[in-house]
């Protein structure tokens, strides 16, 4: 082979990996803490997280996909095991400027501790500060994956003690679309117990949702949140 072409080819080779290595960079972690331990606290929160399919059925630390928009720079993942014995939050910045996921790799020190959890039983709740149309705080939501992201489902972790959660939102035409949400059949079931599965697809605009935790107790409250379905 001619050395100009050797050459050449070698060149072109290094700008495609830089370019492929900087794709993989469009974020920095800001901050990061983590506890992998049997006393963990559980969060208070309703929401635990928002699950869509990917291609892995068990945890890697360094394919966590996460759905960004460029509005929101500035996101927040918080990271929890199904059995409590692990949690992690995280504040990074990103610089996608176009809606889409990218591949997060979180630096954690227990990596091959946490391959042991299925894809749904170590999850990520990902979120940015946002205000709703009356000025009011609400959380922006989007969508993680372990894994590339499919076109499979998209679900709601959450953690209650009621015996009967659901969410609603309102469709295209105004109608009020309630989902009941269903237990989850797991003895481990300590940071999150109810999965609800969500359908909405529309992609450029998040969707505002109120998520009732007990609706069977008198004097029950919804908590809302705008959710960006991660669909293209």
């Amino acid at each position: 082979m001619d050395m100009r072409l050797k050459i050449l080819l070698v060149s072109l080779t290094l700008i495609i990996s830089n370019l492929a290595f900087a794709e993989s960079l469009s974020y920095k972690i800001d901050t990061f803490e983590e506890d992998y331990d049997a006393e963990v606290p559980v969060s208070g929160s309703i929401m635990a997280a928002y699950l869509a399919t990917g291609a892995l059925n068990y945890v890697a630390t360094e394919s966590l996909y996460i759905y960004v928009v460029p509005e929101k720079k500035e996101v927040n993942i918080s990271v929890v095991s199904i059995d409590g014995h692990y949690s992690a939050d995280i504040e990074l910045t990103h610089t996608s400027n176009t809606a889409g996921w990218i591949n997060i790799d979180i630096p954690s020190e227990h990596k091959k501790a946490l391959k042991k959890y299925a894809h749904n039983e170590l999850v990520a709740y990902v979120f940015a500060d946002s205000k709703d149309g009356f000025g009011l705080y609400v959380q922006e939501v989007f969508p993680s994956s372990w894994g590339k992201p499919t076109n499979g489902q998209r679900v709601f972790f959450i953690n209650t003690s009621g015996i009967s959660p659901e969410f609603y939102y309102k469709d295209k035409s105004g109608h009020t679309i309630t989902v009941p949400c269903k237990e989850i059949q797991n003895k481990l079931t300590r940071a999150f117990n109810h999965s609800c599965i969500y359908e909405v697809v529309i992609a450029e605009k998040p969707t505002l949702i109120f998520v009732n935790p007990t609706p069977e107790a008198e004097g029950s409250s919804s908590k809302k949140f705008l959710v960006w379905s991660g669909h293209k």
